[in-house]
């Protein structure tokens, strides 16, 4: 058979299918909505409350000095199952040989090791950072090569992540 001769076959098939189900075809179909309410987001906020402030009024630090310069921050949270990791980075102190620069945080006045989290209930939460400069006294060799140095400490990060 030629190819012309197998497509009119093909066809004359096809449509006697349609055509043979046309009207035939009876379904039932049924919907129904649901209700399924609405779902809000929730909000994590870091703030600064106020000027944080040195514990001493130091103009020039000097080996045995020890400052700690803390901040205040108002974390606010809005969400059920909220788990935060809240922390602070302190700048690189390199070039500095004998003065070391810490963090510490506290959450409801409660300390938060650094890359522990906490589950913070629906509501405003206190939150304390507090900056350790230490020049300490007594370094075996202290040289010359801390005298008349800056270190940039408004280069701090303090951060609120939501971790779950």
């Amino acid at each position: 058979m030629n190819k012309l001769v197998k497509a009119g076959i093909a066809a004359t098939a096809g449509i006697a299918l349609l055509m043979g189900g046309a009207g035939t075809l009876a379904y039932w179909n049924a919907s129904a909505d649901l209700s399924a309410g609405t779902i809000s987001s929730g909000h994590l906020t870091l703030k600064p409350v106020g000027v944080g402030a040195w514990d001493e009024d130091l103009d020039h630090i000097v080996p045995g000095d020890k400052v700690t310069y803390t901040g205040t921050y108002a974390l606010s949270a809005v969400g059920d199952n909220l788990e935060v990791e809240v922390g602070a980075t302190v700048p690189s102190v390199s070039g500095f040989d004998a003065i070391t620069v810490t963090s510490t945080v506290t959450v409801d006045g409660d300390p938060i090791p650094a890359g522990d989290t906490v589950t913070l209930a629906a509501g405003e939460h206190p939150v304390i950072v507090s900056v350790v400069v230490d020049f300490p006294w007594g370094d075996a060799d202290p040289g010359d090569e801390d005298q008349d140095e800056t270190i940039a400490l408004g280069d701090v990060e303090v951060t609120a992540t939501q971790v779950q």
